[in-house]
């Protein structure tokens, strides 16, 4: 017994040994603490791999390094990281989009456009131009390049090298012709009416005005879209449909952080981001069909949730009448992609600008409307595993063939 109970009171004070935590003898100022990565270190970042997984490439800073540099490193042999110097930075590709037979890649560098030969590792410039062309994909055979550039969608023909614009989208409104006061009009037609002349001409023009229509090339329908500003261009792999997002400004007053240390001497005001409860942006998704030649928006109404309003909301009720959970119109919401198949499904994450819902739905894209597979809902704020908190993020969301999402 006595052996029992000067066991337990071993065990007792070791673990209370190994319940106090070390003593940190050295030092820790806050000068050090304000260093960040300089003091306890620089992490590889950016990391990925060479198109031809013999290399791996990563950002890194060396005690001795001024600034960040790109590094190579062997995957077999000598595995000692190497900085690339100049030529061998403007000659590594980005990440970019493959083919469906995966023998290419097609990237964007500095706004130019390139196609690399996985098997030989030839690059091709398709582009070389002081604009931004930018996000280039393939289409869904693997024929196009489709890209955007000064806010429309490109297609570059491989085998042709002929370049055709798949979008006309115009800031501002369409100018109208003014039409005519009544007694202008009248007399106009007077005029008509009392000389052949004029019929004659006005007869003629007419014929040229439609010759000249018939005569002109197609292009595609020009979509004005105001003060909006326009985002997010995808086409579909068959390049018959283009979505596009549509952002209206909330014109909300946004805060400033004074900056006290500046180079100029004086105090320098940042912007920065509007204080919360302000009025918020709002976002619609569009679709252009290329074949028909119309455009419209998505009509997410019939999703399970959308008009009810958050639960504290009942809280602050006030008056005679009950209170009404439920809004007249749907609440503000995001559409977030689409993803599609390789037949040319479209799949959608929707997230309430509240942050309590979150859908994902299919996207009928001859109709605009949604089907709806899933809805999570939160009083709180939606998360869990796979949904990023960014508003616009679609999280983790993909195809594993025509009929099945992960």
């Amino acid at each position: 017994m006595q052996r029992l109970a000067l066991f337990f009171l071993l065990l007792s004070f070791s673990l209370t040994l190994t319940a106090q935590p070390p003593k940190n003898a050295s030092p820790l100022t806050i000068r050090q603490v304000m260093e960040g990565e300089d003091f306890v270190g620089h992490l590889p970042e950016d990391i990925r791999w060479s198109e031809d997984s013999r290399t791996v490439y990563f950002s890194w800073k060396r005690d001795a390094d001024s600034l960040r540099s790109t590094y190579k490193m062997a995957v077999a042999g000598d595995r000692t990281p190497a900085p690339l110097n100049l030529e061998e930075q403007k000659a590594l590709p980005e990440q970019g989009d493959y083919n469906p037979g995966r023998s290419l890649m097609v990237y964007e560098k500095n706004g130019d456009l390139f196609l690399l030969e996985l098997a030989t590792g030839k690059v091709k410039q398709i582009t070389n131009t002081v604009g931004q062309e930018q996000s280039p994909r393939f289409s869904g055979d693997g024929s196009k390049v489709v890209y955007t550039y000064d806010d429309n969608l490109f297609a570059w023909d491989k085998a042709s090298g002929a370049t055709e614009q798949l979008t006309d989208f115009r800031k501002g409104s369409e100018k109208e012709e003014p039409a005519l006061p009544e007694y202008q009009q009248w007399l106009e037609e007077d005029q008509l009416a009392l000389f052949e002349v004029l019929r004659e001409r006005k007869g003629k023009e007419e014929q040229r005005k439609n010759r000249r229509e018939a005569l002109k090339p197609q292009r595609p329908l020009e979509i004005y879209y105001g003060n909006k500003r326009l985002s997010n261009l995808q086409a579909s792999p068959d390049l018959r449909f283009v979505t596009f997002r549509l952002t209206k400004d909330a014109d909300a007053k946004n805060t400033t952080v004074t900056k006290f240390v500046t180079e100029s001497g004086y105090l320098e005001e940042q912007r920065a981001r509007p204080k919360v409860g302000s009025p918020r942006d709002t976002y619609e998704m569009g679709i252009y069909d290329r074949q028909r030649d119309t455009f419209y928006l998505v009509d997410a109404r019939n999703l399970e949730g959308i008009n009810a309003k958050p639960a504290f909301l009942y809280e602050y009720h006030t008056g005679s009448e009950p209170f009404n959970p439920e809004y007249d119109k749907p609440k503000p919401i995001i559409l977030l992609g689409p993803v599609f198949s390789e037949g040319g499904r479209a799949a959608v994450v929707v997230r309430s600008l509240d942050n309590k819902d979150r859908w994902i739905a299919t996207l009928n894209l001859e109709r605009g409307t949604l089907n709806q597979y899933d809805w999570q809902h939160d009083e709180a704020w939606v998360g869990g595993p796979g949904i990023v908190n960014w508003e616009f993020s679609a999280g983790t969301l993909g195809w594993l063939d025509e009929e099945l999402l992960y």
